[in-house]
């Protein structure tokens, strides 16, 4: 059969008769065929292309289309995505090993996975061996295509709703691709290669590079497509970065701890935490005094407020006034210090609304109450009124001086005025006592610092208040309060606890004046502060809220390694009308955070994570993207910023003002520039411009 007949004419040549393809007459290259051609065996005619060099033909459009079948087959076109934060929140760990995702998963559905994974995995060791036949080490290079193609394909099931990655496919795939090459090597046809250059194990190790440069390269592309959207979900500023990874050898010991130490080495070490941390610090100078217009001062000595008047002049009759006083007194500090050494003072005489009393210096600077005492000051009665006085910690060890003034239980409508405090982890501490809280408090016209960092593990807040309601601090000064142990984490003022209704209203905070290049990272106001143990919160933690209701307006809050304003689970507050410079921004953070967000001048981001909301209008910010970059539009706005000049050199966006007076004192006139104050220069001023805002 299929045999050429005695009459048929002998087979033709695969040439042009009597040449060959290089030109060449027959009698130069070949003695010519025999004289019969009817006795040649039938495979050795030439009847075209065998199978192989036709799947050759193929192998290019092979290539493209195994991974369009692989990517449509796993169903990644169709449907939604998931963002990467649901992704992680939704995903257990241990389902990502091979072999863990047993249970989740029927077999009806996997099956059918697995063989379209095989399938697709046997033609990229067809096409592999059709490319370099048996050459030894393409085995490995099909293993290590088929694991990479379906390992691509696993993490994007990882982005679909309904999926999850089975990381037993890539291994799967690996293990198939590299049969079904090393089965082809049986066959007795084989495809022609060029002779290898490299031996097996060179073949192998350069797969592995290329294949890892590729991963690379690919990975490097999508992280700066996502580049943005990282940055923005993370949520956190180049400095906070930084301290993050500092802090994290501390309190971790063994291999925990060498490998967290390791981590940081290297990171100080190739200079990334120097580069966060600066690439949006200010380079202030160190001659730079503290602004005397806000806070405590003599302009606000005040007069001597009406009732009985009982002068003392030692520590002894200041113990035996206080604890004699009646509603209405006047207790008069004569000039002097006076030592808290042995114990605190307590206050528990009660005043009246219509009849507080009153502990005064004639004038600030002339009494100076020194304490060595865990908590100098101890109120625990309502209607005390404070004024004129300095107080200031003492005590060798900074763990020692915790209170300066302890405001507690039944202590409501307690009055701070004109006061200066320094030196304690927490200057005012305000907190329940006894089921009672001390609530309707004002703190004004007080300067609040420390000279050095604190060299504790106590929380170190200038004004931390738990679980009081309706306390309104206003025209104070802080400055200067940095954390030097523990988790290095302070703040200027926060109210939590399930607190409600508390008001910061035209304050300057400087989280680090004097105080610059030290350890510690530092946040300006705060509703909600870190967090609180439920048992101290007002309504035992059950709410889920630490605070509701607040307000800052007219604030300036400048110089901080970390937020300049934060809200944690801080439900309806009003953020309006602040400056916030040379800080990370403001952050509202957690679901319980709802914030009305207007008019504020944000050197920093503004930005909500982990499920806060805020909205609101007539703000100007920067972006925490531009942070990374080291741009910081928000700053051209004024003069010299770095040197506390904040006169406009640029108005930032016109909005509708706040209500009453502006930071500087001068009444809210429409439209107002975004911001605390509408002319810097009125700040401190005795003479207002004649263009100023009156």
């Amino acid at each position: 059969m299929n045999e050429p007949g005695p009459r048929d004419p002998a087979p033709e040549p695969p040439f042009p008769p009597g040449l060959s393809p290089h030109g060449l007459s027959r009698d130069d290259w070949d003695p010519g065929p025999p004289e019969d051609w009817s006795t040649q065996p039938p495979e050795t005619w030439n009847t075209g292309p065998s199978w192989i060099e036709r799947g050759r033909r193929w192998q290019p459009w092979l290539c493209v289309a195994v991974p369009i079948v692989a990517v449509v087959a796993a169903g990644l076109p169709f449907g939604g995505w998931l963002s990467l934060p649901t992704v992680l929140h939704r995903t257990d760990p241990l389902t990502l090993i091979p072999g863990m995702q047993v249970d989740l998963e029927p077999l009806a559905t996997s099956i059918p996975r697995w063989v379209v994974t095989a399938l697709l995995a046997g033609l990229i060791g067809l096409m592999t061996w059709l490319w370099r036949a048996c050459t030894p080490g393409f085995g490995f290079f099909a293993a290590v295509a088929a694991f990479s193609l379906s390992m691509a394909v696993e993490i994007g099931r990882w982005f679909k709703p309904d999926q999850l990655p089975d990381f037993r496919d890539p291994l799967l795939a690996a293990i198939v691709a590299a049969l079904v090459w090393r089965l082809l090597r049986w066959s007795p046809e084989q495809p022609v290669t060029p002779l290898p250059r490299h031996t097996a194990w060179g073949i192998r190790r350069r797969v592995v590079v290329r294949f890892a440069a590729a991963a690379l390269g690919i990975a490097v592309l999508i992280g700066a497509a996502s580049l943005v959207p990282a940055i923005n979900w993370v949520g956190y500023a180049p400095a906070q970065i930084a301290d993050h990874v500092i802090a994290m050898p501390e309190g971790r010991v063994g291999a925990p701890g060498l490998v967290t130490g390791a981590i940081t080495g290297a990171f100080e070490a190739v200079g990334l935490a120097h580069w966060l941390q600066t690439a949006n610090a200010l380079d202030r100078p160190d001659d730079l005094p503290l602004p005397t217009w806000v806070g405590a001062g003599e302009a606000h000595d005040g007069v001597l407020p009406p009732g009985r008047l009982r002068s003392v002049s030692s520590i002894e009759t200041l113990r035996q006034a206080i604890d004699t006083a009646d509603p209405g007194d006047v207790i008069l500090l004569q000039p002097g210090v006076y030592t808290v050494h042995s114990s605190y003072i307590t206050f528990r005489r009660p005043g009246t609304p219509a009849a507080p009393i009153t502990l005064r210096a004639p004038r600030l600077g002339l009494v100076t109450i020194e304490s060595d005492q865990p908590e100098a000051l101890k109120v625990a009665a309502p209607d005390w009124h404070f004024e004129n006085i300095v107080l200031r910690g003492v005590c060798a060890h900074d763990t020692d001086c915790d209170n300066g003034f302890h405001i507690v239980g039944a202590a409501e409508d307690t009055v701070l005025h004109n006061m200066r405090v320094e030196d304690f982890n927490a200057q005012i501490k305000i907190n329940g006592e006894g089921g009672k809280f001390p609530d309707h408090g004002r703190i004004d016209h007080t300067t609040l610092t420390d000279t050095h960092g604190r060299d504790t593990p106590a929380p170190v807040t200038p004004i931390d208040l738990v679980a009081a309601n309706g306390w309104v601090i206003q025209d104070s000064l802080i400055a200067d309060f940095v954390k030097l142990s523990g988790n290095t984490v302070s703040y200027g003022a926060y109210a939590k606890g399930d607190a409600h209704g508390t008001i910061f209203t035209r304050n300057v905070v400087l989280c680090e004046w004097r105080l610059r290049g030290t350890r510690g990272q530092t946040i300006g106001l705060s509703f909600g502060g870190g967090g609180t143990d439920p048992g101290l919160g007002r309504d035992g933690g059950r709410s889920g809220y630490e605070h509701v209701d607040g307000v800052m307006t007219d604030n300036l809050v400048a110089y901080c390694s970390d937020d300049g304003i934060y809200l944690n689970r801080a439900a309806n507050s009003v953020v309006r009308h602040n400056t916030v410079i040379g800080t990370s921004g403001l952050d509202v953070r957690y679901v319980e955070s709802i914030a009305q967000v207007d008019g504020n001048v944000v050197d920093g981001a503004i930005r909500a994570r982990d499920d806060g909301l805020f909205w609101g209008d007539g703000n100007e910010s920067g972006t925490l993207t531009g942070m990374f970059l080291g741009r910081n539009p928000v700053r051209a706005f004024f003069v010299d910023p770095a040197r506390f000049d904040l006169r406009w050199k640029t108005l930032p966006v016109l909005t509708k003002p706040d209500s009453g007076v502006d930071l500087c004192g001068a009444q809210w006139t429409e439209p107002a520039p975004a911001g605390a104050f509408q002319d810097f220069r009125v700040c401190g001023a005795t003479e207002k411009p004649a263009d100023a805002p009156k």
